[in-house]
Parts: structure tokens; sequence; C-alpha cells
């Protein structure tokens, strides 16, 4: 099996000879080895470099084969792990392939055996870790909206999912808290529909039902006036913010749009509804939204077809590329030519909470641009003071406070207080899965788990 580099395996066994025999074996066809005699030692020399496959006895002092493949699925869903016992039966091959193993090989092996099922296990590990690349290829290039929104993994799956989404007819309701981007997602799943009409909204905050319908369905007066619902015939309409639509008309509208098509009110006629309908509503944070603010007739319009845009503080790894982008915005509308950020004044950016989300995070930069000099320096950024608020939990998250320490001293500070609290969050979201969590995080296990210790995060 031809490699232009030695593919690495691990061999977990207590027995010496096995490892002997294994490594010689792994060598003659191409392939590199390293060893470990117990399973506690394999999860360290893992941690501190992954292996492209790992060989390992079901049978061993101290941490089972089966012990130590869920602690690496814990972190790992990916890399190939052979399982070998001397005691060969059926129940264990089964509870090896239950619990993730790549296959199964009872002692004593042949060698042919067992290098066919090395070759099988890396060539299937090379066409999924393609298949990945390529998704993340696909998903990437979905759209350059995505691409300018960051490319932190929550952005991903946004991308991966409104591309699943965006050529149904059906309608979809985007939901994220005040100032994520809902508007603009809209227009871009109406970019990638392909449609043929033009991008309608209708802003349903505040507005009474006369001058809704209105909107909607046309007016009657003089010749009659076409609602957007017409106008964007073959394109698409965004309802914004239909939580604040009263819950009696939105069962009256969730009753007329599910019929499919609409009176115009200048005449007679019945038009079909050839509009696909986009729906925005704003949550709290850490809300979804339910029954609280959409009646159960509204919500069948939409179903399950829900996109939820992130805040801006479940990805500060796209703080940096949003800023930059709004640097160079605010310089062509001010005129001005501010060359860049300082490293203290992104720690800063990339600390804050943003309760106000990316809109918050542009109006910061475009402030900071009309007092900077040559570049945005902490000095030029004014951020709000906002009292801490309670997570679902109860617990308090820290925010931005002023104490009489210098400022670069509150920064870091901050910092440490902003890092924990996202580590505990993070986990608290992935269910505790760590692998998860070191992946939306954008670190290794290994710094991850360095990060738990420090903190004394504890799932208890």
């Amino acid at each position: 099996m031809p490699h232009t580099e030695r593919p690495d395996v691990l061999i977990v066994d207590d027995e010496s000879l096995i490892c002997f025999v294994l490594t010689h074996l792994l060598k003659v066809h191409g392939y590199g080895s390293r060893t470990a005699s117990r399973g506690d030692i394999a999860l360290r020399m893992i941690e501190d470099r992954r292996p492209d496959l790992i060989i390992m006895d079901i049978r061993m002092p101290g941490m089972s084969g089966f012990d130590v493949l869920a602690r690496i699925r814990e972190f790992d869903s990916h890399v190939p792990v052979i399982l070998m016992t001397a005691l060969s039966g059926v129940r264990d091959a089964v509870v090896a392939m239950k619990a993730g193993a790549f296959d199964y090989i009872a002692k004593p092996f042949n060698n042919d055996d067992m290098i066919a099922t090395v070759n099988r296990a890396m060539n299937l590990a090379a066409e999924m870790q393609a298949q990945r690349s390529a998704e993340e290829k696909t998903e990437d290039a979905l759209h350059p909206a995505f691409a300018s929104m960051g490319s932190s993994l929550a952005v991903r799956r946004l991308a991966r999912e409104s591309g699943r989404l965006a050529k149904r007819a059906t309608p979809v309701m985007i939901v994220g808290e005040i100032g994520v981007g809902k508007r603009l997602l809209a227009r871009t799943m109406h970019a990638l529909s392909e449609r043929n009409g033009g991008f309608f909204d209708i802003d349903c905050t505040g507005v009474d039902e006369l001058l809704l319908r209105h909107e909607l369905f046309g007016s009657a007066s003089g010749n009659g006036q076409s609602g957007k619902l017409e106008l964007a015939s073959d394109g698409t309409l965004l309802l914004d913010e239909v939580s604040d639509i009263p819950w009696t008309l939105q069962d009256t509208l969730a009753e007329e749009l599910h019929q499919g098509q609409f009176h115009r009110p200048a005449g007679d006629d019945i038009l079909p509804i050839a509009a696909r309908l986009l729906f925005s509503a704003s949550i709290g944070p850490g809300k979804g939204i339910d029954g609280n603010y959409l009646t159960r007739r509204f919500r069948e319009l939409y179903g399950e077809a829900i996109l939820e845009v992130p805040p801006l503080r479940d990805r500060h790894e796209d703080i940096p590329l949003l800023a930059a982008d709004f640097l160079k915005d605010a310089n062509a509308e001010l005129g001005r030519e501010i060359t860049g950020i300082s490293e203290a004044a992104l720690e800063l950016l990339v600390a804050y909470h943003w309760p106000g989300n990316v809109h918050q995070l542009k109006s910061t930069i475009r402030r900071a641009a009309l007092t900077a000099k040559e570049q945005v320096d902490i000095d030029d950024i004014e951020l709000p003071l906002a009292q801490s608020v309670m997570d679902e939990d109860g617990e308090s998250f820290p925010r931005i406070t002023v104490t009489t320490a210098p400022l670069k001293v509150q920064v870091k500070r901050h910092i440490a207080k902003l890092e924990r609290q996202l580590v505990f969050d993070t986990l608290r979201k992935t269910g505790w899965n760590k692998a998860q969590a070191s992946r939306m995080l954008g670190v290794t296990y290994k710094t991850l788990l360095k990060k738990v210790s420090e903190y004394g995060i504890d799932h208890g």
C-alpha cells in the first residue's frame, strides 16, 4: 500500500511480544508505530499526537480496551480503532462494534488478515476525511454573505442549514436575538433560492391590523394597489418580527396563508400565493420561539423549518474579521483612512459580551473610526456598561464593569472571567462532550482540559 508519508499507528497491549510483532509487521508494510502498555498511557499519547489508527487489546490491566475506546470517542469520533482479544467470541465482537470500533480481531491473529484490516481502516478513514473536507468547502462556498460572517463552527452550521432550506418552496422561520442579522440572512436565503422575483419585507413591529393587511394583500381604494404578497410573486416576502402580531390576527393570517391563495381587495380576483414566505422573530438570550410568542396555528406554517442565527457571544472567533470589515465600511463612509485595530483594542472587543450583537459591534467600530488617529486603539472603543444578567440556571454571567484599576488590567481580568464562562457554557451546551466543545471553541482537546482544570469547572 503506497504512502507518501508513513501513517502513525498506536499499538496498545500489555504483552510486549504482541507490540514487537505488530511494530515489525506494520513497518514492513509502510506504517510507523508507537506502543503503549496501558490504557491511561495510550490516552496521554493520543492527546499529545493523534494517531491515524489504533490497534488495541481488550483485556488489559486497569482500563480495558472498551474503557479506553469510550474515552477516545469523547474527543475523537473519526480515528479508526481495531480491537483484539485472546478470548474469541461473538459477544466481544458485538460489544466492540457497538462501542465504535472499526473491526474486531481474535488472537492469535493471522498477519495477512491483520494488514488487510489495517489497510481497509486506513482507506475508509481517508475517504471519510476527503468527504468531510469536500463538505466543508461546499459549506464555505454557499454564499459570500456567510464568508463575511466569519469561519466559526456556528456560522458554518448556519450556512449548511440555510443551503438545505433555501430552494424549498415552504416557509422558513428565522429566529435570533436583536441585532444578529436576521434580515441579512433572509436576503441571503432569497439569493440562494435563485427565484426570479424580487425581495420584499414587511415590518410587523407595532403595525395595526388594517395597515398590515394593506401591506400584505393590497388596497381596494382607487384603482387598487397591489400588496407585497402579490408584488413578491416568484420572489421572497419576509414578514419581520411576526411575534409582534396580535394572537387573534396571527390565527387569521395563518388560516389565509395556509389556503395558498388570497383575495385581491380591489376586485373579485383570487390569486395564488407565488411568493416564498420567510418569517423572523427576535428571541431573548437562551430562549426559543414557542407558544409564548406565536399561536399553534401560525407555527404550523413553517413547522420544523427554523434557522437560528447565533449571537455574537457564541462566536467570538469571528469578531476580528467582522471588526476589520466594519472598519473598511466606516473608512469608506466617513472618508477616513484608519489602518487597523490595535491588539489591545481587539482583545477588548473579543472579551466583550455584545448584548446588541453584530449591530452593536458595527456601531462601536464606526464611532471608534471617528475618533481614531492612525489606528483604532483601546481608548477609541466605547462600550456601554451593562449589569450582570442571569442565565437559565440562575447563575450570574460576567459583564464588563468599571473599577479604579488601569483599563488594560481590567481587560485582562475580564478576559479570564469571560473565558471561564464561555468554556462552561459551551460544555453545558454540548452535554459536557469535551471533544465537541473543543471543536466549537477552536482549541485542542488538551487545551480544553487545561482550562477546565485551571478554572475549576465541575460538571456536578
